[in-house]
């Protein structure tokens, strides 16, 4: 069921405040606490707006039920400077802090953003209805327009266009239709295609008139009552229950991550201090303020790069801590020690163990053993190697796991899917893949995505033979005897694993043909390009590599990895640390 639905002009001069305050009678109710959102609004401040203030005074929404994300000319700012991410960031914050107080929530479409980005106004609403998970109520204005056949022809190219977009449709409300043709536009829409349903409104509410004056209290009756006349106000409530896919973009998944880090906070060590991408991320974790961190590194050095990059960082703030490890002789030798209880039978001795504690990942990953942290991010600087050895020697793996692994998520343009394993191990057999599989799916679960498992192959179920085409089936026999519940397949194609049309005719019937959301790669050399190349071509955004298997959290990073790369990773660590 949808928990919100976003009001879109897809005319000027739309009538979509008629639609708003419609919506709203319809929706609102004894079972159902309203809200009221405008990602982008007029003014300077929300009590600037006149749409919100008209919402609240005629609904009597309380402020923590009637909201505005971003102002207008900052929201301007932020597109003309590439930054849109933000801007979207910002709008699903704000959207969910309203569905804390809220049953529903009626979205009104960014405010006009102004001739310079007047094409970007589609392409923004549609991002933001998707960022938001919400079905598109899309507003035609018909004012301007005599004849019936003009009013059909640009209801056929607005719906042509948020089909092509991907856009989940909730209804489409032509607004200002001449009295005489509001029979035919109606009749002829719903001939034509009747779901999602067409509504035509006679009159568009009356602009500019102040808030709680006679004129403007006048102009919404005849607005409320011509939408009640003209619209199924009960169909359009029922539509909120109708079962609908869960759409979770990159933007939705990271605010998601960076929420269920803060829920429970923890307590992450950076051993890569003097690596400038790694203090911008302290400084916007700090901020963001979702876990703790310990930076590892020289004090004068990360001071001076900090001056030298406009970074700022107060150590002494809690929450953010700064160690030397060559300088702090009480923990390290206090994690020599254990080094060395934990390594005796390598016949470690005091001076080696000292010297390994003066290396940031073996100091950060003793932290992490000790308890002193809660999880560590490496690797900006160093090798993959250099951050999952210590964490190998004396971390070791969760009790039943056999080896350790790595998943991607991938964020596509609507949905997360899990690649692994893309970083660790070369050539699995068929009892490390099954440990694979059964570790990514655990690690899906604990992110939110359902898992639906493909063990992936060059061959769908018998078409095909060969020792790699074995190697999989029999993984696939032992991921099902280890965990019955657990829908998985193989081995099966990428193309049958997502294609519900390839599945109907490669493998029909499967649970998860045609729908996967992990897959499991046949070997090192498969998963690394594979992910790359969606990563670049398909502009997928990639989180990871995410270690699973360790009995704490160890996590690597790219030596190309960017500064949100960074901040991602470290939320991850934050989310898994939460369920050891």
């Amino acid at each position: 069921m949808a928990r919100g639905i976003y009001v879109s002009a897809m005319t000027p001069s739309s009538g979509k405040t008629t639609v708003a305050l419609g919506l709203a009678d319809a929706l609102s109710g004894e079972t159902r606490r309203l809200g009221f959102f405008r990602p982008v609004h007029d003014g300077q401040h929300p009590q600037d707006d006149a749409v919100l203030e008209l919402m609240r005074t005629t609904f009597g929404l309380a402020d923590s039920r009637c909201r505005g994300g971003v102002p207008a000319a900052h929201a301007q700012d932020l597109l003309a400077s590439g930054r849109r991410d933000e801007l979207e960031s910002a709008a699903v914050s704000g959207y969910a802090q309203l569905l804390r107080e809220c049953d529903v929530v009626i979205v009104d479409c960014a405010a006009p953003l102004g001739p310079d980005v007047a094409g970007a106004q589609f392409d923004l609403d549609v991002r933001m209805a998707g960022n938001l998970d919400c079905p598109m109520v899309a507003v035609i204005g018909a004012r301007d327009t005599g004849r019936p056949e003009d009013v059909l022809t640009t209801v056929a190219v607005t719906r042509a266009e948020l089909d092509r977009a991907g856009c989940d449709v909730y209804a489409v409300v032509v607004d200002g239709v001449r009295p005489e043709h509001l029979e035919h536009v109606t009749g002829a829409a719903a001939g034509d295609r009747g779901d999602p349903p067409l509504y035509a409104l006679p009159e568009p509410l009356t602009a500019g008139a102040p808030t709680g004056s006679p004129q403007c209290d006048g102009a919404v009756t005849a607005a409320r009552a011509a939408w009640a006349e003209h619209v199924n106000g009960g169909e359009l409530a029922d539509r909120l229950d109708l079962p609908r896919p869960v759409r979770r973009t990159p933007v939705r998944f990271l605010h998601e991550l960076v929420e269920s880090a803060r829920a429970q906070r923890k307590h992450i060590v950076l051993p890569e201090g003097e690596d400038p991408r790694v203090l911008r991320a302290a400084q916007i974790i700090h901020r963001r303020d979702f876990c703790d961190l310990t930076v590892l590194g020289d004090p004068e050095h990360i001071a001076a790069l900090a001056r030298s990059e406009a970074v700022d960082l107060d150590f002494d703030a809690p929450g953010l801590n700064l160690i030397d490890v060559r300088q702090h002789a009480e923990p390290r030798e206090r994690y020599a020690r254990e080094y060395m209880r934990l390594r005796a039978h390598k016949g470690v001795t005091r001076e080696q163990a000292l010297e390994r504690m003066a290396d940031g990942s073996y100091f950060g990953t003793m932290m992490v053993q000790l308890g002193d942290a809660d999880g560590m991010v490496s690797g900006a600087a160093h090798t993959t190697a250099n951050t999952i050895r210590p964490a190998l020697e004396f971390v070791k793996t969760r009790e039943g796991v056999r080896i350790v692994s790595s998943v991607f998520f991938m964020l596509l343009a609507d949905r997360v899917l899990v690649y692994g394993d893309c970083a660790v191990n070369p050539e699995p057999d068929e009892r490390q893949l099954a440990d694979i599989a059964l570790a990514s799916a655990q690690t899906a679960r604990q992110f939110g995505v359902e898992p639906r498992v493909a063990m992936l192959s060059y061959s769908t179920g018998g078409s095909g033979s060969g020792a790699g085409v074995e190697r999989v089936r029999a993984a696939t026999e032992l991921v099902r005897a280890a965990s019955p519940d657990l829908a998985v397949e193989g081995p099966i194609q990428y193309d049958a694993a997502v294609s519900a049309s390839i599945a109907g005719s490669k493998l029909p019937g499967s649970a998860v043909a045609g729908r996967a959301s992990v897959f499991v790669f046949p070997d090192l050399n498969a998963g690394n390009i594979t992910y790359k190349a969606v990563q670049q071509s398909a502009g997928a955004v990639a989180v990871g590599p995410v270690l699973q298997g360790l009995r704490k959290p160890v996590n690597d990073l790219s030596r190309g990895c960017t500064v949100d790369d960074i901040v991602n990773t470290v939320a991850v660590t934050a989310v898994q640390a939460q369920n050891l």
